[in-house]
């Protein structure tokens, strides 16, 4: 990662800017207890008491950077499902995002859940309530599909729980140059167990979809 040494005039936000971003590169790679306070202020190239100015623990950094990347994703799967569109539509573009969002960071994957025992329980909290949220998403666009005899009759809250479990596993275990072949799969496999049997064609990812992969 590059990064530009700030002018000594930067504002606190430049300065909160830089810190949560070199912070979100390094949860990119690997998981949250590897992650050091040492490694993110050399990252991002400033000061230790300056990084501890801002954020006081590595728990509360972490939340920072939870909370944006889980925010941008809940916004932006609320979008997909506003769309007027069929529901498999919408749920093939839920999933889509949610995928990528969880290939961009190794840490965020394994927090997902909210389970992880090396987060605080303030940070198991924010992680759970904003799954919730996009799990609340997932079940309004399987209610609107069932509703639609698009999908067959299923148990929504599980079918979301269990959507939103796949794209984690499949986030997490496929290797980095068979993520495109991880997201076919994904959908493939999700749409095809939830529409119903007169709508029941392959729902693969579409060329867009596997170019902006290969290019993450």
């Amino acid at each position: 990662m590059s990064v530009e040494t700030l002018p000594a005039g930067a504002s606190a936000t430049e300065r909160r800017r830089r810190i949560v971003d070199a912070a979100l590169h390094l949860f990119s790679e690997t998981d949250y207890g590897a992650v050091q306070m040492d490694d993110v202020a050399r990252t991002a190239v400033v000061a230790k008491p300056t990084l501890y100015r801002y954020f006081p623990t590595k728990e509360a950094l972490f939340l920072e950077v939870i909370e944006q990347l889980l925010a941008e994703l809940e916004a932006d799967v609320a979008s997909v499902a506003a769309q007027d569109c069929p529901a498999p539509d919408s749920l093939r573009g839920a999933i889509r995002r949610v995928f990528l969002a969880l290939s961009r960071c190794t840490a965020v994957i394994h927090a997902f859940d909210g389970a992880d025992g090396q987060l605080g329980e303030k940070g198991r909290t924010a992680v759970r309530r904003r799954v919730r949220s996009i799990r609340t998403v997932v079940e309004r666009i399987l209610s609107r599909g069932v509703e639609a005899g698009q999908f067959r009759a299923i148990e929504v809250d599980l079918t979301a729980t269990a959507i939103l479990g796949a794209c984690r596993m499949s986030a997490a275990l496929a290797p980095a140059g068979r993520r495109s072949a991880a997201l076919e799969t994904l959908l493939d496999f999700t749409c095809r167990g939830v529409l119903a049997a007169a709508s029941a064609e392959p729902c693969l990812a579409s060329p867009k979809d596997l170019t902006e992969d290969r290019n993450r």
